[in-house]
């Protein structure tokens, strides 16, 4: 897995607005033959978010899968300028960056024998999850896991369902102990998502195995985002030093 930050030039967009359009760029960049292929696919191998500071804003593409990395890196590395439609302006690609995650890190992480009770997780981009057909406000341990997991049996173990025994029984022994997180309405084509951005300190109560095997997962978020809506720019997330 590969993710990719492209560090642009400023513009008079709003993050929601920006990370949109550039999600329509990136679809242009790639082959329509792929961009069919995501657009039927109930999990994309591919996630992006955005966030900008004073100086820059900083585009986050997470490439999933082997055929993302093919079909997506050497269009965002070749980027040396981006021009949206309806927007005048051209945005500057001042720097890029790649980071990796290989399978053997993560099967590092869940081999650890002393993996951390308490995780704290930061959401740096609106999050939002769906139950029962409706868009969820709040988190709670049951739906960080049930979306983690089931991206990671797709995308990384190429099955279609996860063992809901593990899940259960991840969200019997795992708890929200903290939280400071503030609601926030993502607007995509026209619509208002409620989502939620912010810090949670998750504890998991049982044997090590556990304990690693939900750092594993949240691990694999930093990539995959969490939630829904992840390839439009919500559930970015990362696992984040708790200073106790």
């Amino acid at each position: 897995m590969k993710k990719v930050e492209l560090h642009l030039s400023k513009t008079r967009l709003k993050d929601e607005e920006l990370v949109s359009k550039l999600q329509g760029f990136l679809m242009a960049q790639i082959s329509p033959d792929f961009a069919t292929f995501l657009h039927e696919q109930e999990t994309n191998p591919y996630s992006l978010n955005l966030c900008s500071t004073r100086d820059e804003s900083v585009w986050v593409v997470n490439l999933l899968s082997e055929e993302a990395e093919q079909q997506m890196l050497a269009p965002l590395l070749n980027l040396e300028t981006i021009k949206l439609e309806s927007y005048a302006e051209e945005i500057l690609v001042k720097k890029v960056e790649i980071h990796s995650l290989s399978q053997q890190t993560l099967l590092d992480i869940y081999q650890d024998d002393d993996a951390s009770h308490l995780i704290r997780v930061h959401f740096y981009t609106p999050t939002t999850f769906k139950r029962q057909g409706q868009f969820v406000l709040f988190p709670d341990t049951r739906l960080i896991f049930q979306s983690l997991m089931q991206k990671y049996s797709r995308l990384v173990e190429g099955r279609a369902e996860i063992e809901e025994e593990t899940l259960q029984f991840l969200a019997d022994h795992s708890q929200i102990t903290s939280y400071h997180l503030k609601s926030h309405y993502f607007p995509i084509h026209g619509r208002k998502y409620p989502a939620f951005e912010g810090r949670v300190t998750i504890q998991i109560k049982g044997a090590s195995t556990l304990k690693a095997y939900a750092q594993m997962l949240l691990k694999f978020g930093e990539y995959a985002g969490v939630g829904t809506k992840c390839s439009l720019g919500m559930g970015g997330m990362r696992i984040e030093e708790r200073k106790d």
